[in-house]
């Protein structure tokens, strides 16, 4: 895994991009490029009126209790 990159579609159609993440041994290399040929595609594959940041952006800290500890 070299990074990760999150997309989620607003309620107006905007295509979300809310996250992108790259290692930092792997920059450089145009993977960043890479990924938003992709979200650019996935955009207009969906009709997609606009690509957004992401700053309507919620985070949640999960736990799990893990059998036997």
């Amino acid at each position: 895994m070299v990074g990760y990159f999150a997309l989620l579609d607003r309620e107006d159609g905007t295509m979300i991009l809310t996250h992108l993440y790259l290692r930092s041994d792997r920059r450089g290399e145009g993977l960043g490029r890479r990924v938003m040929e992709f979200v650019r595609r996935e955009a207009v594959s969906t009709r997609a009126p606009a690509i957004g940041p992401g700053v309507e952006l919620e985070d949640y800290v999960m736990r799990k209790a893990v059998d036997g500890h």
